[in-house]
């Protein structure tokens, strides 16, 4: 496992909103992964601002990536791990968190020594006008770790819920 992994970062995408993290997230990892999620499915996604994890793999399906969804209920080193996996194998994660309403929130890469997750979270931004921090090597927050994996918990039958991406 690299020290250090960092996603491919895809040209700005989509202005954050963040009653929109689902389809933020999604286009981000269509972005990552070569894909593009046509302008009738982005504008059909956009209403009813919720998305749950159907919702998530049909955005992701109609830009041309196969996605599956996973419940990580094992111990954190676990779920950690699993993370970091996907990300050395070039696939982001998206993972729906434990906000109130949930969030989606996309993994784009690691610093294992600062113990760092790299995010695309749709509720940073600056007026509204990037969804990248120029000063990140991809993203637009950083999280440590252990806060990830307080936010991912989630409530009720909504934990550690995530959408991977085959290659």
């Amino acid at each position: 496992m690299a020290k250090v992994k960092i996603l491919s970062r895809p040209e700005p995408f989509l202005i954050p909103i963040s009653a929109f993290c689902g389809p933020y997230t999604a286009q981000w990892m269509l972005a990552v992964c070569g894909g593009l999620m046509p302008k009738h499915s982005m504008i059909r996604n956009i209403l009813p601002p919720w998305t749950l994890e159907g919702k998530m793999m049909a955005m992701l399906k109609s830009g041309g990536v196969q996605p599956y969804k996973v419940a990580l209920k094992y111990h954190d080193c676990v779920k950690l791990a699993a993370i970091l996996s996907e990300i050395d194998f070039d696939r982001p994660v998206a993972l729906l968190t434990a906000g109130k309403p949930l969030h989606w929130m996309g993994v784009g890469g690691y610093d294992m020594d600062k113990g760092l997750f790299y995010v695309f979270d749709s509720r940073e931004h600056k007026n509204g006008k990037s969804s990248e921090d120029p000063h990140l090597p991809i993203g637009n927050r950083v999280i440590s770790f252990e806060d990830l994996l307080s936010e991912w918990r989630g409530w009720l039958g909504w934990k550690y819920r995530a959408v991977f991406v085959r290659s």
